[in-house]
């Protein structure tokens, strides 16, 4: 350890700066306003307001925050006027990686300023399911399929395939399309499995 004793410097240096700040009575009536504001939040349904987004501070610690677990904020308004299903989709554009169910739902109670009732929330995760040009599920989570191109699915995909396949002689089966089929929440949504 080339850089301990840098570091256990730094390290005595940051706690004396942070004792020096934590006797400051403004920080504790900060920490009490944030406090109020973080209890009111909860009870609206709002994301709650860290510390560190009020001090305007980039820096988070790794045991703080999973990186999977950080949600952006969603504005209280945000799916305000939207179907459920469209919600939850501008929800998971905003990630990379598939979201648990629980957690777009709250983000839809969140930004639609309504809370789901158990019979629309069994509609969504039908919605979802059965959205499988758009959406992918992977266990208990659900995603957008554009953040998985190696997933193919559908007419296009086998038409492709078809079309590359007919040129050498092979030929491929895919899973069969019903365009038909409507999505649990009244719009139009194709599915994979043909059911």
């Amino acid at each position: 350890m080339r850089f301990a004793s840098a570091i256990e410097e730094l390290k005595k240096d940051l706690l004396e700066t942070t004792s020096e700040i934590k006797n400051d009575p403004r920080l504790a009536q900060l920490i009490k306003t944030l406090k109020t504001l973080n209890g009111l939040e909860e009870l609206d349904g709002a994301p709650k307001t860290s510390l560190s987004e009020v001090l305007d501070l980039d820096v988070v610690s790794q045991s703080e925050v999973k990186s999977t677990d950080f949600q952006p904020p969603v504005r209280f308004d945000e799916f305000v006027g939207l179907r459920h299903i469209d919600a939850a989709k501008r929800y998971l554009k905003k990630f990379k990686d598939a979201r648990p169910f629980n957690e777009i739902v709250d983000a839809i109670n969140t930004g639609s300023g309504k809370t789901l009732s158990e019979d629309e929330e069994t509609k969504l995760k039908s919605s979802l399911t059965r959205s499988t040009f758009h959406i992918i599920k992977i266990g208990d989570r659900y995603g957008l399929l554009e953040n998985y191109p190696h997933v193919k699915r559908g007419k296009k995909h086998k038409e492709k395939m078809n079309q590359g396949n007919e040129s050498n002689g092979l030929e491929e089966s895919n899973e069969t399309v019903n365009e038909d089929e409507k999505d649990d929440s009244g719009g139009e949504e194709e599915s994979a499995t043909g059911e």
